[in-house]
């Protein structure tokens, strides 16, 4: 194997982590019955390490001069990155627990940078966290990677997250003012969610959500299930930061919403993604005021370059010295509160090894100094959030996942009884 240098946005993502904020992209999948590690073991062997990044570690160059690379591991064995785990029951408490203390760990920069857990629940089958790091390669291109473990009975059925459409002509002045938009941006107001980070991390995870409920909000409100989502997500922010004693009336905080930028059947590998900042209105009470505040920003962002220039910041980032790279993660964590990530996956049920996939959820890492992370999945009909945060942040995040279920049904009532009224007469 050539010892390939890493991509100007993948050494980004490779230096941006620090112990505090490990850039891992942790998947899990909720099996219905039991999997034996030695098969788990097997299919890795089989359709996971064919890909030479699964098989390399990352080599940085001396005194930090140049640009890191991949090297091939002289000692790779599957069974080094596959852990088997045994849970005291099979209750969600024990499984949180779990995870807590392994996604508040680093990845072992010696070996190739990806770990799995075989969980076994008692009397609830097994469940299998895939760790990957971010210099792998982007949560588009790894849900890719998922699938391609799964029996090859259902594969043919499996939707692909969906790239963007072929993007409108630019000028050198529309991405020259998308860059100035950026740089304008003030810092995001000093909120709960903005204390210095620790290293301990919590995560929580929704009950699904039916997608086609999400769907018929969406329809009736002449909005995108993502505005929806988005619109749910910048709810349960306002009533988490509320009952915590933080202001939010008037207010808005910003999340960075990675976009992919892939061209069709573009599954290599990778960093293919931009970001654009989204305000969220969390000052709106009135939930359809807000959806429709959301569908505005949406939709302006969609009509500009600015997640094609936050890409290139990105790859110039990972070409920079340390010092300046240091300042361009700064520069980012200053402009937002949270990362915020919606990931298409498959629309029909899918096994692995013979098991049934019950749900799948993810949690995307939060980049530079951020301390939140909220990341939407959608598979089989229905819609799981997983949240990631920092533990002196979020201590509990199961009470933001609590206010997520109650701002769906709130909204979902506030169509159904707002069907005779303009939505434009509210803002």
């Amino acid at each position: 194997m050539v010892h390939d240098v890493l991509g100007g946005e993948d050494a980004a993502w490779l230096h941006m982590e620090d112990a505090t904020n490990p850039m891992v992209v942790n998947g899990l999948l909720e099996l219905a019955t039991s999997v034996a590690p030695a098969r788990v073991c097997g299919l890795l062997a089989d359709r996971l390490v064919s890909r030479p990044r699964f098989r390399a570690r990352v080599v940085e160059p001396a005194a930090h001069m140049g640009a890191p690379r991949w090297e091939p591991d002289p000692e790779f064995s599957v069974e080094r990155h596959v852990e088997h785990v045994t849970l005291a029951s099979a209750e969600d408490a024990r499984l949180r627990e779990f995870l807590d203390g392994v996604i508040s760990s680093l990845l072992d920069r010696s070996i190739p940078l990806w770990r799995v857990y075989v969980i076994d629940r008692p009397g609830k089958g097994t469940a299998l966290l895939f760790r990957i790091h971010h210099a792998i390669a982007d949560g588009f291109a790894l849900v890719g990677v998922l699938l391609s473990l799964c029996d090859t009975v259902q594969a043919p059925s499996v939707a692909l997250p969906a790239p963007r459409t072929a993007p409108p002509v630019r000028s050198a002045f529309d991405y020259a003012l998308a860059a100035a938009r950026l740089v304008a941006l003030p810092s995001d107001p000093k909120t709960l969610l903005k204390r210095p980070l620790g290293q301990a991390k919590r995560v929580a995870w929704s009950e699904p959500m039916l997608l086609d409920d999400v769907k018929n909000i969406a329809h009736r409100t002449s909005s995108t299930v993502n505005d929806v989502l988005v619109a749910t997500v910048a709810g349960a922010l306002r009533r988490y930061l509320a009952e915590n004693r933080t202001g939010v009336e008037n207010t808005e905080i910003r999340a960075m919403v990675p976009v992919n930028v892939r061209r069709a059947g573009d599954l290599e590998l990778g960093n293919r993604f931009g970001l654009v900042v989204l305000g969220l209105p969390i000052g709106v009470a009135d939930p359809l005021a807000r959806l429709a505040a959301v569908k505005r920003r949406m939709d302006r962002l969609k009509s500009t370059p600015e997640a094609v220039v936050a890409m290139g910041i990105l790859r110039a980032m990972g070409y920079a010295p340390r010092r300046l790279e240091g300042l361009g993660v700064t520069f980012f964590a200053t402009k937002a509160s949270l990362v915020l990530t919606n990931v298409p996956g498959p629309r029909a049920p899918l096994q692995v090894a013979g098991a049934r996939i019950d749900r799948i959820m993810f949690w995307a890492p939060q980049s530079g100094r951020l301390g939140l992370g909220i990341s939407i999945l959608s598979y089989a009909g229905e819609v799981t959030v997983g949240v990631m945060a920092d533990a002196g942040i979020m201590p509990e995040p199961e009470a933001f996942v609590a206010a997520l279920h109650v701002e769906l049904a709130a909204l979902a009532a506030h169509v159904r009884a707002d069907a005779p009224t303009s939505h434009a007469e509210r803002v």
